[in-house]
């Protein structure tokens, strides 16, 4: 089960956690920002993933919610 874990998304996609490198991968890319504005993101909003995409979205605006 473990390496099927490997290949799928978060285990609660609600919730942003970035406790393994797969999951700022995965975070990154659904939100289409960089580490460092996901980082700042969740210190600022937490980790609602619904939270996160709306403050990414009016903090950088070329970008669209996911």
């Amino acid at each position: 089960m473990t390496e099927m874990r490997a290949h799928l998304g978060p285990v609660d996609d609600a919730r942003v956690d970035l406790t393994e490198d797969r999951d700022l991968r995965y975070w990154t890319t659904r939100f289409g920002c960089t580490p460092t504005q996901l980082i700042l993101a969740l210190q600022r909003v937490g980790v609602a993933a619904v939270d996160v995409a709306r403050h990414l979205a009016t903090d950088c605006p070329r970008r669209s919610l996911p």
